[in-house]
């Protein structure tokens, strides 16, 4: 079963959900300096935006508010070339933040946090990046047509450090990762997830109401985009590969870098 598949299990027999009806909204902010992804959050850009913050748990218990001690803040900054996301996961139990190391799309037990971006806010699609607290990656293709496609891969960034009070998460996600409409003012669905294992506690910044199968209709809103262009959605990953042939008479070494 696909990762978000397990995440995002349907639960039918809790009737305890009392979402908000209006959707949650979150602003960004145009950057004026450059964001180092180190997990920092320090540059000054980063305190001119208000978080997103309140998150209802979505597993189990669905719809109630996170608790004060795992309680997580998130903002969003944007250039002309990615948005930015600066994640603060707050933890009262820091030594038992699980942070098992993975290949990439493979969360092993690791906590996480993820963010699922609909460009063209339609209920319709998510690109979902997701973040453990080793700084494994997954990335997976939404929609709702084709369901989810996790051999999806785009070129991001991420970093994480853990700190005395929990963890932090920074993130750039070039707009070639993504899909959104040549619009002056961007308008788009968006919605986080947290996960703490070692509770298997779920939590989303949007309630989300397991009961409704479409969790992207269910998300939240992020404004404050402007003025940038679709780009041309290309990505160009490096690899290397070796052949090592030995036997009694040689041994032959061949490398190729692309």
């Amino acid at each position: 079963m696909c990762f978000i598949a397990l995440i995002f299990k349907k639960i039918f027999s809790q009737d305890n959900f009392s979402p908000k009806k209006d959707k949650k909204i979150v602003k960004t902010e145009k950057i004026t300096s450059v964001i180092s992804i180190d997990a920092q959050l320090n540059e000054e850009d980063w305190s001119s935006v208000q978080p997103a913050k309140n998150f209802y748990t979505f597993e189990p218990d669905n719809g109630n508010l996170e608790p004060k001690e795992l309680r997580t803040e998130v903002k969003i900054l944007y250039n002309d070339d990615a948005i930015y996301i600066g994640a603060t996961l707050y933890d009262n139990e820091t030594d038992k933040i699980l942070k098992e190391i993975t290949e990439r799309d493979n969360t092993g037990t690791a906590d996480l946090f993820g963010v699922f971006i609909n460009g063209y806010n339609d209920g319709q699609q998510d690109f979902q990046f997701i973040v453990t607290a080793a700084n494994g990656q997954v990335d997976v293709n939404y929609t709702e047509s084709d369901g989810e496609d996790a051999s999806w891969n785009a070129i991001w960034d991420s970093k994480v450090k853990i700190t005395e009070y929990g963890w932090v998460v920074e993130m750039k996600i070039p707009y070639a990762a993504l899909r959104f409409p040549s619009s002056v003012i961007q308008t788009w669905g968006i919605n986080f997830f947290r996960e703490v294992r070692r509770t298997r506690q779920k939590y989303t910044w949007s309630p989300i109401d397991n009961r409704i199968r479409n969790f992207s209709q269910q998300a939240g809103v992020l404004t404050g985009i402007q003025n940038i262009k679709p780009p041309v959605r290309l990505f160009l990953i490096p690899y290397t590969s070796s052949y090592l042939n030995s036997n009694k008479q040689e041994t032959t070494f061949t490398q190729k870098v692309v």
